[in-house]
């Protein structure tokens, strides 16, 4: 408040949060202060139309009408997260504040672009750690002016020439890393395996019902495993990757071991595996436990059509049932009842 005071009534500002939790927090408080100057600033949350509405996501036009009210004057302060640091059209605005909110060498200097107006300011209110971040990124970002100077005196054809230079090497590099994945995959063992709850030594996964999920998750299809698990409280705000949510965790229902999380994507659930939870079991009895899946050696094949027709159709199953009251307020019940020991 004390910055657009010096600079005039018409100042606009600009307030960079880490999450959209924060950002809309942070509006709310603010439109509703008990300080009459703050309210009058309108402010309004600025988030990315990656994530749905539900998750604090907005639409195109909502952005484009935030701007223009921005332009405008009629909001006087934008709280966003990390998607109004570039690549947006946003007017230029006299305060730039980051709350404790960092980034990299790069978005330090996109960032502090944002206050273009003469006298604007750009400043960091942050911990301890995160100004200390800071400061490298500004160090950093004067080696980079510097490097670009320097870059700018040299004759153009030796510039090309070391772009040149450049873009080979990065190609054998990423040739080279793309031959060691080939090759890693390549020698995982196409065997069956068994994976065993770490704690009770009593639920257990076959290897036939276990798939990856957008070459990154390893799920679960076999209906039958959601009998055997408690739906626990999950702190963490979920997190949408390729339309695949993050959702739940689950424990074993027996020991309440942690199993992994609720992965869900297009209508389907699917439960993942926190291989660290488990031990493996080949069919020559030997025992073994792996915290990272990349050092798990055993082949897991990825998702086919089938695989998902089959899950859909569960799905279809299930909402087909007729609905049992009793046991689902039985399961609430209970639900209810171990939510503390499955949040530990």
């Amino acid at each position: 408040m004390e910055l657009r005071r010096e600079n005039g009534p018409e100042s606009l500002g600009i307030i960079f949060v880490q999450t959209r939790a924060t950002c809309y927090a942070l509006r709310d408080w603010l439109r509703h202060s008990t300080n009459e100057e703050m309210r009058c600033l309108n402010a309004e949350a600025f988030t990315g139309i990656g994530a749905r509405e539900d998750d604090g996501g907005i639409t195109q036009s909502e952005q484009n009408a935030i701007i223009g009210r921005f332009r405008d004057g009629k909001i006087k302060l934008i709280i966003a997260t990390s998607v109004a640091e570039e690549g947006l059209d946003i007017p230029e605005c006299n305060v730039v504040i980051r709350y404790n909110r960092i980034g990299n060498d790069i978005t330090t200097v996109q960032t502090r672009g944002r206050s273009r107006k003469w006298g604007g300011v750009s400043l960091l209110l942050g911990s301890k750690e995160i100004v200390q971040r800071e400061q490298t990124n500004v160090k950093r970002s004067k080696m980079m002016t510097e490097a670009i100077q320097q870059i700018q005196k040299l004759p153009q054809q030796d510039i090309d020439l070391r772009i040149s230079q450049y873009q080979r090497e990065a190609i054998k590099d990423m040739e080279i890393e793309e031959a060691a994945k080939k090759s890693m995959s390549e020698e995982k063992i196409n065997a069956h395996f068994i994976l065993q709850c770490a704690t009770c030594r009593e639920l257990t996964v076959d290897s036939k019902h276990i798939r990856i999920l957008h070459k990154m998750y390893r799920v679960i299809i076999d209906p039958n495993f959601m009998e055997n698990v408690k739906i626990g409280i999950c702190k963490i705000s979920p997190k949408i990757i390729d339309g695949i949510e993050e959702a739940e965790k689950i424990v074993c229902k027996r020991c309440r071991n942690y199993l992994g999380r609720l992965l869900k994507y297009r209508g389907c659930i699917f439960p993942s595996i926190a291989i660290n939870s488990y031990q493996c079991i080949t069919d020559g009895n030997q025992v073994t436990h792996y915290k990272k899946w990349k050092k798990c050696p055993f082949l897991v094949q990825g998702m086919e059509v089938d695989d998902y027709k089959y899950m859909f159709d569960q799905v279809a199953e299930d909402n087909e049932a007729p609905f049992d009251n009793d046991a689902a307020c039985k399961q609430f019940d209970d639900n209810e009842k171990d939510i503390d020991e499955a949040s530990v």
